[in-house]
């Protein structure tokens, strides 16, 4: 594939087996060929991909979450917080976000009557952390 840069800033990405025509005036034109022998976007390339493109699959994992990594529908890899970006040439990438901060939920009262009709009201208040996100994963996948 090629990355087209004017004046020293990435401008184009050439999907592998395409062709782009630049004129060159006072701008400098450069190309540089990238061989696509990983999907992984290298990490200080990614940081010029940070705009929207249609090469590239990118996705920002927040503080306290887990995101799982789907290529082609299998999943490859977990990672933390953080960016990162995959080449979507031929490949369908997906991320699945795990939330790993302490959760809670509170069930609204019930009411029951006992068998001496005494009037009973229970409330429920659950937390919750996950602590293996794969094994969270692997087991929501069956």
């Amino acid at each position: 594939m090629g990355l087209v840069y004017e004046n020293n800033v990435l401008r184009d990405i050439l999907a592998p087996a395409k062709r782009g025509i630049y004129w060159q005036t006072k701008r400098k034109i450069e190309v540089k060929n990238l061989i696509l022998d990983q999907v992984e976007v290298p990490p200080d390339l990614a940081k010029q991909l940070r705009n929207p493109n249609q090469a590239i699959f990118a996705v920002e994992v927040a503080d306290g979450f887990a995101g799982f990594i789907s290529i082609d529908g299998k999943i490859q890899e977990m990672r933390q917080s953080g960016y990162s970006a995959w080449w979507l040439f031929n490949h369908k990438i997906t991320v699945h976000q795990l939330d790993l901060r302490l959760q809670s939920m509170d069930i609204g009262g019930q009411e029951i009557l006992t068998k001496d009709r005494v009037s009973l009201r229970i409330n429920l208040f659950a937390t919750w952390q996950v602590i293996d996100a794969s094994k969270v994963i692997e087991n929501l996948k069956g």
